[in-house]
């Protein structure tokens, strides 16, 4: 619900707050998702020693009036990873099942989408997008669990593979400020990597919703 808030407040600000006389001929934008990264420092501002962190950039450029390209590298970390029961979620997506019913960890996610954008209105990086993103990535998770009578740490490694789907709709100012608001469905999977299977099992990667506030710069 604060993510959410923090996008209506963004909303009101460009509505009000900026001159709206956007610039044509832009080709090229590097985007980042400010309101993520201030909404992890406000929810972990009672206690430091426990974060979550998660950072996305945007590449793109301009190969026509109708078709961009981008990459977009994903970054997310945490080190307060909870399973206060005997379920507990990735990031990634990925139901665990663990044969101790309590476990902290820690869990860093990291993944590249190379995608296309296609802009119906046909305005080169700005407008109306539908997008498409192939994921490809990699995520460690470092777990702890156990009971009165033990603690047992276990490492684990995943190669990524998955897919996402995305639109939303671009501005760009004649100052070069942009900004894209958009959101879509992503699906994952994860190729279990470690050696250390058998201590917990994953089932199927889910669809999830991702909504993207994105800030940056057009030239």
């Amino acid at each position: 619900m604060k993510k959410i808030g923090c996008i209506i407040a963004l909303l009101f600000v460009i509505q009000h707050g900026l001159v709206h006389s956007e610039e044509l001929d832009k080709k090229y934008s590097i985007q980042f998702n400010p309101l993520l990264i201030i909404t992890d420092v406000i929810m972990g501002a009672n206690d430091m020693e426990r974060y979550s962190f998660y950072f996305i950039f945007d590449f793109q450029t301009a190969l026509n009036d109708h078709w961009n390209f981008v990459i977009r590298p994903n970054i997310f970390m945490s080190n307060d990873f909870r399973i206060p029961s005997f379920v507990g979620e990735v990031f990634g997506g990925s139901t665990m099942v663990l044969k101790n019913n309590r476990s902290t960890g820690k869990d860093l996610f990291l993944s590249v989408m190379p995608g296309v954008l296609y802009r119906p209105a046909g305005r080169g990086l700005r407008g109306i997008y539908f997008g498409l993103y192939p994921n490809i990535g990699w995520e460690k998770l470092t777990i702890k669990s156990g009971n009165s009578f033990y603690t047992e740490t276990i490492e684990d490694n995943f190669l990524i593979l998955g897919a996402r789907i995305e639109t939303g709709y671009s501005w760009i100012y004649n100052n070069g400020f942009s900004i894209t608001l958009g959101g879509g469905l992503e699906r994952n999977w994860g190729v279990e990597m470690g050696e250390v299977r058998g201590e917990y099992e994953t089932s199927k990667y889910l669809y999830k919703v991702r909504l993207n506030t994105m800030l940056g710069y057009s030239f």
